[in-house]
């Protein structure tokens, strides 16, 4: 089960109005925050490490003149 399935059964549980189900579906709301950033982290991390290949690539290629 991924952590999006996790987060939208436990959304179905927490339907109610009471105190409690409201307090979940806040924590259910930053866990879904967090799971958002932690993805756009991995993303630019991904992107970061391309561009670095693309520089060492590109380094490599360059000659010194003699």
């Amino acid at each position: 089960m991924t952590d999006q399935e996790t987060l939208d059964r436990a959304r179905l549980l927490f339907v109610g109005d009471t105190q409690g189900d409201r307090l979940a579906r806040e924590l259910i709301g930053v866990a879904e925050r967090a799971a958002k950033k932690a993805a756009l982290w991995e993303e630019i991390a991904a992107q970061k490490e391309n561009m670095i290949r693309l520089a060492f690539s590109a380094a490599e290629k360059v000659k010194p003149p003699r």
